[in-house]
């Protein structure tokens, strides 16, 4: 019961936060790269999707896929934090 409770749940967020997310790549893309920013967007949402029923066979287990996902959001965080904006 309580998975099915988690797949509704994640389901509702999937689909309020996939929907808003395409609407802020357009709306912040230039126009002349907006199909392709869009695409981007996409393949990386299905390709995560994809990938992570691989994370199963990460030897370790469930300890070591939340070390490597931590370690890969604190690099990302870091580069957002330094790259220079653009206006």
């Amino acid at each position: 019961m309580i998975l099915v409770l988690g797949a509704l749940l994640i389901g509702i967020g999937f689909g309020f936060s996939i929907p808003l997310l395409n609407h802020m790549t357009v709306e912040l893309s230039p126009e002349n790269v907006r199909g392709r920013n869009l695409s981007y967007f996409t393949m990386a949402v299905f390709s995560g999707q994809f990938f992570t029923s691989f994370m199963e066979y990460i030897p370790g287990g469930e300890h070591n896929v939340f070390i490597i996902c931590s370690i890969l959001s604190a690099v990302v965080a870091i580069a957002l934090l330094v790259k220079p904006k653009a206006h």
